[in-house]
């Protein structure tokens, strides 16, 4: 596997365009270790501001799932760490939401800054029903409405 693949998922012809947002962070001093690279168990915690925010223009915030009775824990994270982000260094933290029929969401992201790529990541969230803790088998009702408009055109603004 290629250490620095942007593009984890398959893109299948006829599949709508992903979605994608980006974010900007600075990195804090808390997020940083004593050699003042920021630590790799914070990179996830920016990854996480990225998708928040994507899914949020998506109509997918944990707000709207959780009202639908739905959890979106993630299943599956890998990171492959390039260079060190620095103490004040702003990152801009791309998210990518890739089309799957499946019951799930496949995220891809990237860390970048002035000085090039610092991370690439992928993730893989599942649906969860809130009251008997299940996962879902199928996409759950506010997911299938989430990928018609999605199908549709209607998230243009987010496609790449």
């Amino acid at each position: 596997m290629q250490r620095h693949k942007l593009e984890h998922f398959p893109r299948r012809e006829g599949d709508p365009a992903p979605l994608r947002f980006t974010v900007r962070r600075k990195a804090a001093y808390s997020d940083v270790d004593p050699m003042g690279y920021v630590w790799f168990g914070r990179y996830p915690l920016y990854m996480e501001a990225a998708g928040d925010a994507l899914n949020q223009a998506a109509g997918l915030s944990h707000t709207a799932l959780s009202a639908a009775g739905v959890l979106n824990p993630v299943a599956q994270l890998s990171v492959n760490y390039i260079r060190p982000i620095l103490l004040d260094m702003e990152a801009e933290v791309t998210a990518t939401l890739v089309w799957t029929e499946a019951a799930k969401l496949q995220y891809e992201f990237a860390i970048r800054s002035e000085a090039g790529l610092h991370a690439v990541a992928w993730a893989v969230n599942v649906f969860v029903e809130a009251s008997s803790n299940q996962v879902f088998l199928a996409p759950p009702p506010l997911v299938e409405s989430f990928r018609a408009k999605w199908r549709e055109g209607g998230f243009a603004c987010l496609q790449v």
